[in-house]
């Protein structure tokens, strides 16, 4: 279970009963995205980088991808809206965009929870 907690700037990985804190990178901000990320060791020694993204201040990403063959390859990636907008086509559903091996939550976001044990294809 990979934990991205927001409000306290970590994120955790827990695997093979083992559990390790890491600390988010500094904020990237522009006009319309905002990210928080980190890079860990999964259990075969790979590099995996996490992302969470947040598009327009309503659209959340979670983005993981594993540095394979001399390149970073998408591993997972979700998205969702806790308030989606009336006249469009979202929804409140957790998406997920890449299906996946690794489970995701994402916690202490002013814009929702959310986990990958929700998502919908």
């Amino acid at each position: 279970m990979l934990t991205i907690d927001l409000s306290r700037h970590c994120a955790t990985v827990e695997c093979g009963g083992t559990r390790r804190e890491y600390a988010l990178r500094n904020p990237l901000t522009t006009a319309y995205w905002s990210s928080r990320s980190f890079t860990f060791q999964n259990q075969a020694g790979k590099t995996v980088c996490a992302t969470w993204k947040l598009w327009a201040g309503l659209e959340q990403f979670v983005e993981l991808e594993m540095y394979e063959a001399n390149q970073w390859v998408c591993v997972g990636q979700w998205s969702y809206v806790a308030r989606p907008q009336s006249g469009t086509s979202q929804t409140s559903s957790v998406r997920c965009l890449c299906p996946s091996d690794y489970a995701v939550r994402v916690v202490g976001s002013p814009h929702g929870a959310f986990a990958s044990a929700q998502a919908t294809a």
